[in-house]
């Protein structure tokens, strides 16, 4: 089926019923030369066939959609240069008896809108693509405080959904809407997301309702999540937190080329940028990445890692990036809370500069019972502040662990330097453990409040090599 328009609008009313279009296979709806409009007082629905191995898809390009809720059930879709304005669900699909469905959307705009893309995701052991490519939205709010304004995958399902969600979004903008922008809240999936040249600016959370999604433009709360943002931009927002995820296994989550600034969360709330809390696992790894103002009342002003399960194991790469002005109650930049698990911090040519926070670690604060590794080789910690361990904070105390060993901490700091930190106690690097091991080499402290101070409740190997201290104040 083709629409062909031609300098003048096409328009379809339907005030007093819904428009449902029954279609057994595909249907492709197209303008030619100008754009079309349809306009519908409530909604235009395309059911698919009844049929198993009929799959439906629907393709729409140039179409202005102006106060329309266009419904799919059971059915693929793709619309390409589109407009989608003042309409309530413009973009709605729901997933019932088909396995596989996939959404595209390309070269269009979103604006004035309430929830832009709702996706229900009602069958189990489904699998859904969402790919969208040059795609802007502006101006719209959620269409409830569990979802996002731009793109929500959701549940009605009363049964676990246990369904795989694939997603990539390349060059998307999001400007001045309210969030959460993206939402996948399918808790029983596994979720693939990848998000590259995305632009989050100016957006605000929702004044007079309750959090939304935690206060975050980015949130996921699903079973398995393997996340990447590559070249996201996230500046000028309004109280809210830049990305969330929740999970009962495992995050896997890497920020690539990426800058988060000046994102803030009040009240006890953590990580201001970057909140995971997960069950089984973390691996979180950022590259070629800026964060600059960001600040938790809690803990984490960028990061903060917090576990679910006493056996979670926690481990953070970071390479070549810079982190300047932020600010938390524990851990400034990072913070991980206290588990049973194994942490492994690793940073390599970063900065920390004038970051700062009311009690522990002014750059990095660590807590665990069990295991703490940290690694650090050509960083540098510039005027940084905390109560203890000015730049960075690790605590690992406890007694025996039910298998008999003791808790474990190795400590290796590698052609680093410390320049005018402060701390108001317990020194520049405050170290609490059982028992474990310190290497440092070639490092300097220049001009500190403290010193490296080590407190350890028994014997340990600590090795300084190389190391320069030169107008610190003990």
């Amino acid at each position: 089926t083709l629409f062909r328009s031609e300098n003048m609008d096409t328009t379809a009313n339907s005030t007093h019923q819904k428009t449902t279009i029954i279609v057994n296979h595909s249907l492709q709806i197209t303008s030619y030369n100008s754009c079309a409009h349809i306009s519908c007082a409530q909604h235009l629905r395309f059911d698919g066939s009844l049929s198993k191995k009929c799959k439906m898809h629907i393709r729409i390009s140039g179409i202005i959609f102006i106060n329309t809720s266009v419904v799919f059930i059971d059915s693929s879709a793709s619309f390409v240069n589109c407009t989608f304005a003042q309409s309530i669900s413009p973009i709605k699909m729901k997933f019932i008896s088909r396995q596989n469905s996939a959404l595209l959307v390309e070269g269009s705009l979103f604006s004035r809108n309430v929830g832009c893309i709702r996706l229900d995701v009602s069958r189990s052991i489904m699998q859904l693509s969402t790919n969208l490519n040059d795609v802007r939205f502006q101006e719209n709010i959620p269409f409830s405080e569990l979802e996002g304004s731009g793109v929500s995958i959701y549940s009605t399902a009363v049964k676990n959904c246990r369904s795989i969600l694939n997603s990539t979004f390349r060059n998307a903008v999001f400007r001045n809407n309210t969030g959460p922008l993206i939402s996948n809240n399918v808790c029983f999936s596994e979720s693939n997301e990848y998000y590259e040249n995305v632009k989050f600016s100016n957006n605000r959370l929702s004044v007079g309702k309750k959090a939304t999604l935690g206060k975050s433009l980015y949130f996921s709360r699903v079973r398995h999540a393997v996340v990447v943002f590559n070249k996201l931009t996230s500046v000028e927002n309004v109280n809210i937190r830049c990305i969330k995820l929740i999970s009962s296994n495992a995050v896997q989550l890497k920020v690539l080329n990426s800058r988060i600034s000046s994102h803030n969360v009040s009240a006890d709330q953590s990580g201001a940028g970057i909140l995971v809390v997960a069950g089984n696992s973390v691996n979180l790894e950022i590259e070629e990445s800026s964060f600059r103002r960001n600040a938790a009342r809690g803990s984490g002003g960028v990061v903060s890692i917090q576990t679910s399960n006493s056996l979670t194991k926690v481990r953070v790469s970071v390479f070549r990036s810079n982190f300047t002005n932020n600010s938390a109650q524990d851990g400034g930049a990072f913070f991980s809370n206290r588990s049973q698990g194994v942490v492994a911090v690793h940073v390599e040519n970063a900065t920390f500069q004038s970051c700062r926070s009311r009690k522990t670690g002014g750059s990095i604060a660590l807590f665990s019972s069990k295991e703490i590794h940290f690694a650090a080789r050509h960083t540098t910690w510039k005027s940084c502040y905390a109560e203890e361990g000015s730049s960075v904070y690790v605590s690992n105390l406890s007694a025996s662990h039910n298998d008999g060993r003791q808790s474990n901490t190795t400590v290796s700091i590698m052609n680093c330097k410390f320049i005018k930190n402060k701390a108001g106690y317990d020194g520049d690097f405050s170290l609490l453990s059982a028992a474990g091991s310190i290497d440092v080499f070639k490092t300097e402290w220049s001009e500190c409040a403290q010193g490296f101070v080590i407190f350890m409740e028994c014997a340990c190997n600590v090795n300084f090599t190389d190391v320069n201290v030169t107008e610190c104040k003990g």
